[in-house]
């Protein structure tokens, strides 16, 4: 999500923010990093 939304995550219920992850980034060049970003626990697969 974008830092300059970041604001409004104060209208999303609470039940549902304890359900996700938000990543605010200041650039989509860390969107892609996130995006492509391999989760520790499946790095011992590769």
């Amino acid at each position: 999500m974008p830092k300059e939304n970041e604001k409004d995550l104060e209208e999303v219920p609470e039940h549902i923010k304890s359900e996700l992850q938000f990543i605010v980034l200041d650039s989509i060049d860390q969107a892609s990093e996130v995006a492509l970003k391999v989760p520790e626990e499946a790095k011992r697969w590769i």
